[in-house]
């Protein structure tokens, strides 16, 4: 959690590769991990608790946070955090996340939530924080420009061109995030099974890898992964690293696919080596 607070995605990369916890919730603050990456603006985290969690079904995207008075109620998802804030890049790719652009908070005394008003949106949230760029995501990707909250309007005039139906100014459209990495999940788990080695150049394990099964970006870890489709083969740790550090590809079809360093052709996911054998499971603390 204080990693994502402060943005320090090398971190929480290296945490979830240990299985750290991404569902936990702070006590005091009421906030997952991507609660807190989005209300920063830290995409990079974002994306990487997301992959992480691949195959809860959208559930931690669309987490609420629980309001701090009564247990029934429910605050704001990580969307309305990022919209509210401003952070463009974080609602982009959490909208193209499946989260819930519907999303209504409840009734919640905290501040500046309280103010907005119950029944608010992610577009409420947005609008309340005079965000032109986040309105016009949410607007683009389908959001309901006629919901109310309680307090019945918008109260953003200088928004009316972006928020009226009736508006004839065009809505810009967004192609998928570039932070959208779609091999990311399957490489994390495959680092989780084969356990992750950060750097290792003593002579010993450098005499021990053959020229022919070392990575060919770092030329300092065995291969024990491949690029589907090309079937480049890398080591975990620089296929980890490429996932989280080079944005995808912008291609109509193959969303969130990256470039392969060796032929720059579209790699959308990562398998183990062929020759691979299986790996003894990792003991791992969660966290």
């Amino acid at each position: 959690m204080q990693a994502c607070r402060f943005g320090h995605w090398e971190v929480v990369q290296t945490l979830l590769v240990f299985r750290c916890n991404v569902s936990k919730v702070d006590g005091l603050s009421s906030r997952t991990a991507l609660h807190a990456a989005a209300a920063g603006g830290h995409v990079k985290c974002a994306w990487l608790l997301l992959a992480a969690a691949a195959g809860d079904g959208g559930r931690l995207v669309n987490r609420r946070r629980p309001a701090r008075r009564q247990a029934r109620e429910q605050g704001g998802t990580a969307l309305h955090l990022a919209a509210l804030h401003g952070h463009a890049d974080c609602v982009h790719l959490l909208v193209d996340e499946r989260a819930d652009l519907a999303a209504q908070t409840l009734p919640c005394a905290a501040s500046p939530m309280g103010t907005i008003g119950a029944g608010s949106t992610p577009l409420h949230y947005a609008a309340a924080g005079g965000e032109v760029k986040c309105c016009q995501i949410l607007v683009s990707r389908g959001a309901d420009r006629t919901a109310a909250n309680c307090n019945g309007t918008w109260g953003c005039h200088w928004l009316e061109h972006v928020l009226s139906p009736k508006s004839h100014l065009p809505i810009p459209k967004f192609p998928p995030s570039g932070y959208l990495s779609s091999p990311l999940a399957s490489v994390l788990s495959l680092a989780r099974d084969c356990g992750l080695v950060l750097t290792n150049t003593s002579s010993e394990f450098l005499n021990s890898v053959d020229d022919g099964d070392a990575c060919a970006v770092c030329l300092e870890r065995p291969c024990n992964v491949a690029a589907e489709v090309c079937g480049h083969e890398l080591c975990v740790k620089c296929a980890l690293d490429l996932c989280t550090v080079i944005k995808s590809y912008d291609v109509p079809g193959i969303a969130g696919s990256i470039p392969c360093p060796l032929c720059r052709s579209g790699i959308a996911s990562f398998g183990r080596r062929a020759d691979e054998p299986e790996p003894e499971p990792v003991a791992g603390a969660r966290f």
